[in-house]
């Protein structure tokens, strides 16, 4: 069975896009062929990878496209570490303002995402979701697709709610699963992102007080925390991964270790 990763937080803002895209340029730099699906109608995943938006998921679920006219490839040299000697391949369908018309044009069946990935079976080993801040009917589409979920949280009060409310609908949405033989979505890991550390003899930051909250709540699941780094937005400016555009950077490094974890998470 395919691995379909997916990155998910009702909130915006909290590296969602920036996580799915190296997550997925590392797995594919680390010898796996990837599928990264750009699920939000902005095609930030798509725009961070040097490609146009394209109505490409719109095409696969509604027009029935077959996956050889909506699958991109982005360019090597945009996301793998230099000097990187066996790479797998990483893919892409991108997305625009189309996708809003998923959940509306849809119908009833919410497995019709899972029933396109498993065409996959034996081409791609991982597939990794960026999905759109707003819930919607797509969104319980890719619930159902879904083998690992990872949950960005930006460690301030409106995406804490969000954080809440996503683990709240996956419950739900994990009691609706019935009748598909495939395992049930599995909650990997909550990574904290944007953190930052209290500055010495200045005492508690909200950020330490809310990752507190977190490890309290959720300690076997809370990854350690990505630190706010001004090379995640300068590669994203370039459509690069950060190792590519910085490959001796600290941000280069904590990224890498990120991707680590959710290898292992998969592996687990």
């Amino acid at each position: 069975m395919v691995n379909v990763v997916v990155f998910i937080n009702e909130k915006g803002g909290v590296a969602k896009t920036t996580l799915s895209v190296h997550a997925a340029a590392g797995l594919a730099d680390m010898g796996q062929r990837v599928l990264l699906i750009d699920a939000d109608a902005q095609g930030d995943a798509t725009i961070a990878l040097g490609l146009e938006k394209e109505p490409c998921l719109y095409d696969l679920l509604i027009r029935d496209a077959e996956f050889s006219d909506v699958i991109r490839q982005p360019d090597p040299q945009c996301y793998l570490r230099p000097g990187t000697e066996q790479p797998g391949s990483l893919m892409l369908i991108p997305s625009n303002l189309e996708t809003r018309g998923i959940a509306t044009n849809m119908g009833s069946n919410l497995w019709t995402l899972r029933e396109r990935v498993e065409e996959l079976e034996g081409l791609i080993d991982t597939v990794v979701i960026d999905t759109s801040p707003t819930p919607d009917v797509l969104h319980g589409m890719i619930y159902k697709a879904a083998t690992h979920i990872i949950c960005p949280c930006q460690l301030e009060k409106f995406s804490m709610v969000g954080l809440a409310e996503t683990l709240s609908r996956k419950r739900i949405a994990d009691t609706e699963r019935v009748g598909f033989n495939i395992p049930a979505s599995q909650l990997i890991g909550i990574q904290p992102v944007l953190y930052r550390a209290r500055n010495k003899g200045t005492g508690i930051t909200i950020h330490d007080h809310n990752l507190k909250t977190l490890l309290d709540e959720f300690k076997r699941l809370t990854w350690p925390s990505i630190p706010q780094r001004s090379t995640f937005a300068e590669a994203a400016e370039a459509a690069m991964t950060v190792w590519a555009y910085a490959p001796k950077s600290e941000t280069a490094q904590i990224a890498w270790t990120f991707v680590e974890r959710v290898q292992n998470g998969i592996a687990a």
